[in-house]
């Protein structure tokens, strides 16, 4: 594995600890797109940061003691 996967393994697992699981979604902006979309019942909604901000906000209050753990991760060129 090659720096760039490893670099962008890093990522996700900051991503996961200090956004989700911490719930500081003041850093959201530093790992997810301004063009953000999420895709729901096969449509795509572009909901950019702040729809990413208030997606997770939302996650949390319906599960404050959440705790996304990653068991595996795979990561392929890019």
């Amino acid at each position: 594995m090659g720096a760039i996967e490893t670099n962008n393994k890093l990522i996700v697992r900051e991503y996961i600890e200090k956004v989700l699981n911490a719930g500081d979604v003041s850093l959201a902006d530093q790992y997810i797109s301004p063009d953000y979309t999420k895709v729901y019942n096969n449509h795509r909604f572009k909901v950019g940061i702040e729809g990413a901000k208030e997606h997770i906000t939302g996650v949390r209050k319906t599960y404050p003691d959440i705790n996304l753990t990653i068991s595996q991760q795979i990561c392929e060129g890019e």
